[in-house]
């Protein structure tokens, strides 16, 4: 018997991009497929193309939320397949067949809880994937659109924690490979196409950086300049300077820059941050 997959759309004011990505989930010829739809509330025409496609949807709610986390951890609750898979509403399938190649042209072992593939980046066509172990996990994290996950891990893990407004889902992936019982495996195939100029691309989550950095350091015992940890410094610098404390976040930011290979890069990036904020200061004295 083939396994249920729930596919949890998560949405909020999509109405621009959900149908293309309802018309993806539905055109899928592998069969034994649950939709699930979780709207934040929207106040556009979300709700209307939604209720034209609810022949094709197990379960769907529209509500206020917590934000895109506290939506993923209902869709969680309210899903009964044996895997999950979570797109934006602004996200697709790659091709109708990919659940076919995945669940019947594979043999997936019972005992897979972690199930993952590659994904196109839509802004430029560019593909990104890859097998990974913890370590590589450090540096890339692996978007939820090129993962289905066991339920029963989801709820064993107890979902996605909230904290995190922008990377919960990059928490619950290094939770997961931390733990060598739980069994991951990769596909070398194209799961989505990825909208990679969403929010969670172009937002830095205060708190998530600075306490992975200290996991890094105190319980996986890397060194503090290793290379593995340049990003970590530079995102966690920024994350001090969001929050006004300045000489903290320049000393980490020149950690970074410091560390691994990429030092020119990020000198760059950190240069152009300091000129916009000087450009921005400026032109609040000239007005």
């Amino acid at each position: 018997m083939l396994p249920l997959i729930s596919i949890v759309i998560v949405t909020f004011r999509a109405g621009a991009t959900l149908k293309d990505c309802l018309k993806s989930v539905i055109s899928q010829q592998y069969k034994n497929i649950e939709l699930v739809v979780i709207d934040g509330g929207s106040d556009d025409n979300t709700l209307d193309i939604i209720q034209a496609h609810a022949s094709h949807i197990g379960y769907w709610v529209s509500e206020k939320d917590k934000g895109i986390y506290d939506a993923m951890n209902k869709g969680i609750k309210a899903c009964k397949g044996d895997w999950v898979i979570f797109l934006g509403a602004d996200d697709i399938f790659y091709s109708d067949t990919i659940l076919n190649e995945i669940f019947i042209e594979n043999e997936i072992s019972v005992d897979v809880s972690f199930l993952y593939g590659n994904i196109i980046l839509k802004s430029n066509g560019e593909l990104r994937g890859g097998s990974r172990d913890y370590y590589q996990l450090i540096e890339n994290n692996i978007p939820h659109q090129a993962i289905f996950y066991k339920k029963k891990l989801l709820e064993q893990l107890g979902g996605y924690n909230c904290k995190y407004k922008i990377l919960a889902d990059y928490d619950i992936n290094l939770r997961i490979f931390r733990e060598p019982g739980i069994v991951k495996k990769y596909l070398p195939v194209t799961v989505s196409l990825f909208n990679d100029k969403g929010t969670s691309n172009t937002t830095i989550d205060k708190d998530f950086f600075q306490e992975q950095l200290q996991y890094f350091i105190t319980k996986d015992k890397l060194q503090a300049n290793s290379p593995l940890l340049q990003k970590y410094y530079f995102f966690n610098g920024f994350a001090y300077i969001l929050q006004h404390q300045w000489l903290k976040g320049i000393r980490v930011l020149w950690q970074a820059l410091r560390t691994g290979e990429r030092k020119f890069y990020y000198f760059l990036v950190t240069g152009l941050y300091f000129l916009s904020i000087i450009g921005v200061r400026k032109k609040i004295k000239s007005s």
